[in-house]
């Protein structure tokens, strides 16, 4: 919320408009505004894939047209898990972004022990379908290679989702 919002706001409130319907316009306004969001964010990535044309990226929307998760995977990532993604560490952040979702990081290990970010997914919720929309991303994103070995936090929805899409993994627990 800016200064122009708190001006509106007081505005509203001194014409009569009742606490309650000034915050609803609010609210409604920024629900709006998620879906242009969306808009923006499939230019970004349509950009992006005239400059990389190995970019694969998905997103999926509810049935008000509302983005819930959105997945993009350059090709260095695909070429950096090729080589390195026998080993991947899968795990979800929280409340760092705008809209306080979860962000969704696929990593592992490179020959010189550095870290690589293998991809990075926002997604509205946690659940098990969730992480089996994710991970199906990831392995169209990865041209079908599946990882020896997964590493998580212990997360029943993630356990759950790897046992379904990569049943032949190992699956570890970070300590």
């Amino acid at each position: 919320m800016d200064v122009g919002d708190v001006e509106q706001m007081r505005r509203m409130r001194k014409s009569g408009i009742p606490t309650c319907k000034i915050y609803d316009s609010f609210i409604e306004r920024d629900r709006r505004g998620q879906d242009g969001d969306v808009k923006e964010a499939e230019k970004f990535l349509i950009r992006l894939r005239l400059k990389d044309l190995k970019l694969y990226w998905g997103h999926k929307v509810d049935c008000n047209g509302r983005l819930l998760h959105i997945f993009w995977c350059d090709g260095m990532s695909q070429i950096d898990y090729d080589i390195f993604g026998d080993v991947v560490a899968f795990d979800a952040t929280y409340g760092r972004n705008k809209y306080k979702w979860p962000v969704v990081v696929f990593s592992g290990v490179n020959h010189h022990k550095q870290t690589c970010v293998f991809r990075c997914v926002v997604v509205s919720n946690e659940k098990e379908d969730t992480y089996v929309w994710v991970l199906q991303q990831f392995i169209t994103a990865m041209k079908g290679k599946c990882p020896n070995c997964v590493i998580t936090d212990g997360d029943i929805s993630m356990r759950n989702a790897i046992r379904k899409v990569f049943p032949s993994a190992h699956h570890r627990l970070c300590g």
